[in-house]
């Protein structure tokens, strides 16, 4: 499953018909692009990419030893982020709580979190599922993740593209300005967690 978890994510991200929507610089002077895509479904998918000076491995070892007050200082809407369980060494099942602006509900998902290695590409995937060991809560709106996570790629200049990919139907009632909103913090989410990388790194 990790493999096609990982082909399905590589293979969507190197898809064509992207559209830029934003780009930033880093404090390096590395620009950092959002894209969309439109889907049949009513949320698009949204990638980010970057370059950061450090290795694969060290960018892909720092996010999966983030706790959750380390993951709140790039991704500061996660409220909960529980490893439930490890089925193998390159599957978890893991529990994500997200906190959203009022007057929208908490979402809460679901999720397998797959991990996969090559010789120069390091990925972190996440798609979600049901389990009895998470069953949904009264006070949260589950909501679904197509397909969600990031690569980490050497550059032959010996530094690491990141790409990060997200797909997610959040499910209920949402208002446009938050789903717009949502959409544009991915960039500035890429933008802190890279600081954070080097900052590790170094």
């Amino acid at each position: 499953m990790a493999l096609t978890a990982a082909s399905e994510f590589i293979s969507i991200s190197s898809s064509e018909d992207w559209e830029c929507l934003d780009t930033q610089d880093n404090e390096c002077g590395e620009s950092f692009v959002l894209w969309e895509k439109a889907t049949s479904e009513d949320f698009p998918m949204v990638k980010c990419t970057g370059i950061v000076n450090c290795t694969a491995k060290q960018a892909f070892d720092y996010i999966l030893s983030c706790d959750l007050e380390t993951r709140k200082l790039w991704d500061p809407q996660v409220a909960k982020y529980d490893l439930v369980e490890e089925i193998d060494k390159n599957t978890h099942l893991l529990h994500y709580v997200y906190t959203a602006p009022f007057p929208v509900t908490t979402r809460d998902f679901c999720a397998f979190r797959y991990v996969y290695q090559t010789d120069n590409t390091y990925l972190i995937c996440g798609v979600s599922t049901e389990n009895p060991a998470i069953p949904p809560l009264k006070d949260y709106v589950r909501g679904e993740i197509f397909i969600s996570g990031y690569t980490f790629e050497d550059t032959e200049d010996g530094r690491c593209k990141i790409t990060s990919l997200n797909h997610v139907d959040p499910k209920g009632w949402i208002p446009s300005f938050v789903v717009n909103m949502a959409k544009n913090k991915q960039l500035t989410k890429l933008l802190q967690m890279s600081k954070m990388i080097n900052e590790f790194v170094n």
